[in-house]
């Protein structure tokens, strides 16, 4: 039928094999619910073939930067960059040359569950969707803010401007290493 749709295409946080199975998603579903056949769900629903993004929502979202930014002007340089994103977690990619490195598990690039949290920044009461104390999301994502808000209001502004974590982002700011802000392509 003319104008109707071929094949429909999604992308999901978290890691996602190659024939479109979500690995897990701990920050959005919690870490009980695993290996989801997204692809078959979505290829029943819709009646037509699907595509699930074999990185993830950063893989779509890095090669949405590669396929713009150089196309902005000022013109960015989009060979060789890390795009990172804080929201329920924090996820991120590295490309090089130009290509996203997924790796050999579509992992390669992500920060969100390295292990860097000071034993003073962890937050009382609180574990990575992950289950872990020290990943840099259970106490830098959305879900970790929040929590915090919720139990520590006071504590919460004062304790991130004097964080180890905060200093260092403001040492790399001041150098020059890095450009620590939002873009939009």
């Amino acid at each position: 039928t003319p104008g109707a749709s071929a094949a429909a295409a999604s992308t999901m946080a978290g890691p996602v094999t190659e024939d479109g199975v979500q690995v897990n998603t701990p920050n959005i579903w919690g870490p009980e619910v695993t290996n989801v056949s997204w692809r078959a769900l979505l290829e029943q629903k819709l009646g037509m073939p699907g595509r699930i993004a074999h990185g993830n929502d950063m893989w779509a979202a890095a090669n949405d930067a590669i396929a713009r930014g150089g196309k902005q002007r000022p013109r960015y340089d989009v060979s060789d960059f890390i795009i990172i994103t804080v929201s329920s977690g924090i996820g991120s990619k590295v490309v090089r040359n130009g290509k996203v490195d997924l790796g050999v598990d579509g992992l390669a690039g992500e920060i969100g569950h390295l292990p860097i949290l000071w034993p003073e920044e962890i937050i009382p009461g609180r574990r990575c969707g992950c289950g872990r104390l020290y990943c840099l999301e259970a106490g830098s994502s959305g879900n970790s803010n929040a929590y915090r808000a919720k139990t520590e209001p006071e504590r919460l502004w004062p304790q991130v401007a004097a964080s180890p974590s905060a200093k260092l982002v403001e040492t790399i700011k001041k150098r020059g290493v890095m450009r620590v802000g939002v873009s939009t392509f």
